[in-house]
C-alpha cells in the first residue's frame, strides 16, 4: 500500500515536504497471508475454500497490479530502503514517451554474470531513479482516483473484493482503512514504524 503525506513543521502548504511511505503488502497485511493459507478459516470458524478463494483473488489483483504499473519484477530485489535513495540520480528526463520494458534495467538477481558490473553503475540508479518518479506520478494522480488507475472493469472487481473480504473477515478491511486515516490525519510523522 502506498501512502503519501505532508509533514509541516511551521511551514506554508506550498512548501510543505512530501513524505511517500510504501509498505510490503505481503508482509504488512497478515490477512493476505492467513486468508491465502486457510488459517483465518480455522482460526474464525469460516468456509477455508471460501477464504483461500478471496486469498487468491487478493494475490492475482495485488501481483497485477504490482507487474502492470509499479515495476515489480524490476524492483523485487532493489535493496533501497527509500525511495530518495536514488532521487539524486534522476536527470529529470521526461518520462512520457519512455519506454521502461526496452531500456535494459534488471534487476539484480535477474544480470547474468557478465552485467554484474552494471548494477550499481550510474546509468543503472539512473534507471531506477526513473521507475521510483514513474510511481511517484502513478501515485500522485491516482491517490484519489482508484479507477483511474484500474479502469473500470478492474475497479468494479476491486470494490467487490473489498466488500467480500470485508464481509468474511468482520470488517477487518474497514477497521484498517480507520487506521489509515488515524495516520494519515495526525499531525506529526511517526518515525518508527
Amino acid at each position: 500500500m502506498i501512502s503519501i503525506r505532508s509533514e509541516k513543521n511551521n511551514v506554508t502548504a506550498a512548501s510543505a515536504i512530501k513524505k511517500v511511505f510504501i509498505w510490503d503488502l505481503d508482509e504488512t497485511i497478515i490477512i493476505f497471508h492467513s486468508l491465502l493459507t486457510g488459517a483465518y478459516a480455522e482460526t474464525y470458524q469460516k468456509d477455508a475454500q471460501s477464504t483461500v478463494n478471496l486469498g487468491l483473488r487478493m494475490e492475482d489483483m495485488i501481483f497485477n497490479l504490482a507487474d502492470t504499473h509499479l515495476f515489480f519484477n524490476d524492483l523485487e530485489e532493489c535493496d533501497q530502503v527509500h525511495i530518495e535513495d536514488v532521487a539524486s540520480k534522476d536527470t529529470g528526463q521526461e518520462l512520457h514517451n519512455y519506454n521502461f520494458s526496452a531500456d535494459g534495467f534488471s534487476a539484480p538477481a535477474q544480470q547474468g554474470a557478465l552485467n554484474k558490473a552494471a548494477v550499481g553503475g550510474a546509468a543503472w540508479f539512473r534507471k531506477l531513479a526513473f521507475r521510483y518518479r514513474r510511481i511517484r506520478e502513478i501515485y500522485t494522480a491516482c491517490a484519489d482516483n482508484v479507477n483511474k488507475l484500474l479502469g473500470p472493469q478492474k475497479y468494479q472487481s476491486w470494490v467487490e473484493l473489498r466488500n467480500e473480504v470485508d464481509s468474511m473477515t468482520d470488517n477487518w478491511l474497514g477497521l484498517s482503512m480507520q487506521a489509515l486515516q488515524l495516520i494519515t490525519s495526525a499531525r506529526t510523522v511517526l518515525t518508527s514504524w
